[in-house]
């Protein structure tokens, strides 16, 4: 799903220079699991980096019960 979702964007998108960040692989899951980071870190280090993106593309899958919502919020 999610690398349909890429490609699909990419070909939408070929005027572009595109670049994909995924958070799994830039945030130690495991260390946000327990809640190693602060708020503070949360609400600066990874907003500013989220809004110097520009553009998020979130993949909802599965659909019904979108795994995103429930680790993140």
């Amino acid at each position: 799903d999610v690398v349909d979702v890429l490609l699909e964007h990419a070909d939408k998108n070929k005027d572009k220079q595109i670049f994909f960040w995924f958070d799994v692989f830039c945030v130690n899951q495991h260390k946000a699991a327990t809640c190693v980071y602060s708020y503070e870190w949360w609400n600066t280090n990874l907003r500013e980096r989220i809004e110097t993106i520009g553009e998020i593309l979130l993949v909802f899958t599965p659909w019904h019960d979108p795994e995103p919502l429930k680790r993140s919020w």
